[in-house]
């Protein structure tokens, strides 16, 4: 069945037709408006279609008569805004977009309206976020939010598959669900955001003994992907040898080597793939790595990306620390690269290729580089 009114904007008559009922087979699960200019002949007629999504916070005991007013309400408030939209620009096309955003209890939802005049025929995910930055610049103004998390952004709205499932093709978050620590009236500054393990022999790839720096920068990688900050694909050794080269830090024979690499190279990838800033953190012995606690725990709060951390011929990826400020005592949350075997959580955990560590881990004689990632202002 279907229902129907009319309105006028600029001189358009305007019918909007509700479809409340699709093909069960259809993957629609919402009703379509569909706005028509009258007064036209059949040559001159133009259509076209939107998807509708309400969300109605009801209470539970509310009937299904309160339920169905108040989704109707919302849908019509939904038609009207979408048809304005589109008759004051014919070549728009409103969408609406739902998010979960820290300021709200309840999904938030958002109509964007790309002109798609201004597009390219082919233009990139990227184009049109950028295209709506000032409008997503304003929500992030109007919840109080920062600027530094890309909460509005339509690759983390919940129609575009923000289960992140996709996404993912490693173990994720493996520090979960570990042992305290050991460390009495401690705080802990951890990760903020979820990221992927990799690790040695990964991708039936031999780089045992030479690629734990590599595999460390995927995972920091991983972090930014999974918190949508990038679309950049995981980059294989042989591209992020190829990124050295092409920014002139390596030479050309470097590219298909088994040589290493360090914080500072890390650096210039992220840069030059993510656009990523880093800061370097230089410590000169593996035994003075305690009484930087009050950085690496101020990176973890202002910033929450893993670190890499480079010293004596090894790389580890930092996750955390817990440090009682009063005593100094301190434990690391490393994720160890140099993992070789089956992707198995348990065995990860009980043998300790990720945990917390005493400062004896590290190489007191050698001096240590440590990668902080920075998160962007972007939104």
């Amino acid at each position: 069945s279907s229902s129907s009114s009319s309105s006028s904007t600029s001189n358009i008559n305007v019918d909007l037709e509700i479809l409340e009922f699709v093909d069960p087979q259809s993957p629609l699960l919402s009703p379509l408006l569909e706005i028509k200019k009258e007064n036209l002949s059949e040559t001159q007629r133009i259509e076209t279609f939107f998807e509708t999504s309400v969300i109605a916070i009801c209470h539970i005991k509310n009937s299904f008569e309160l339920i169905l007013i108040e989704i109707l309400k919302k849908l019509s408030f939904q038609l009207k805004t979408l048809s304005e939209l589109w008759l004051s620009n014919l070549t728009s096309h409103p969408q609406i977009f739902t998010f979960n955003v820290p300021c709200s209890p309840i999904p938030i939802q958002v109509i964007y309206s790309v002109d798609q005049s201004k597009e390219k025929l082919n233009s990139s995910d990227e184009e049109r976020e950028e295209y709506l930055k000032n409008q997503r610049k304003k929500l992030h103004e109007r919840c109080s939010l920062p600027l530094n998390r890309p909460y509005f952004r339509i690759s983390n709205s919940s129609s575009s598959g923000s289960n992140q499932s996709h996404l993912i093709s490693r173990l994720i978050d493996v520090h979960a669900g570990l042992p305290a620590s050991g460390v009495k009236g401690g705080k802990q500054y951890l990760i903020n955001g979820s990221y992927e393990y990799y690790h040695y022999m990964q991708d039936n790839f031999d780089d045992d003994g030479w690629g734990c720096a590599y595999r460390s920068l995927q995972t920091l990688i991983s972090w930014f992907r999974l918190q949508r900050f990038t679309s950049v694909n995981i980059p294989n050794h042989r591209v992020i040898q190829k990124t050295l080269v092409k920014l002139g830090t390596k030479q050309e024979k470097f590219i298909g080597s088994k040589q290493w690499i360090g914080a500072t190279d890390l650096t210039e990838i992220l840069n030059e793939l993510l656009g990523v800033s880093s800061k370097i953190l230089f410590i000169s012995a593996g035994s003075e790595i305690p009484s930087h606690a009050r950085e690496i725990a101020h990176h973890f709060s202002t910033q929450g990306t893993p670190i890499m951390m480079g010293g004596g011929q090894l790389a580890y990826t930092l996750l955390g620390i817990d440090w009682n400020e009063k005593t100094g005592d301190v434990r690391f949350l490393i994720l160890d690269p140099h993992y070789v075997g089956q992707d198995n959580l348990k065995v990860i955990q009980d043998k300790g290729w990720c945990g917390w560590k005493e400062a004896s881990l590290f190489n007191k004689f050698s001096f240590y580089n440590l990668c902080m990632p920075q998160i962007p202002t972007y939104y």
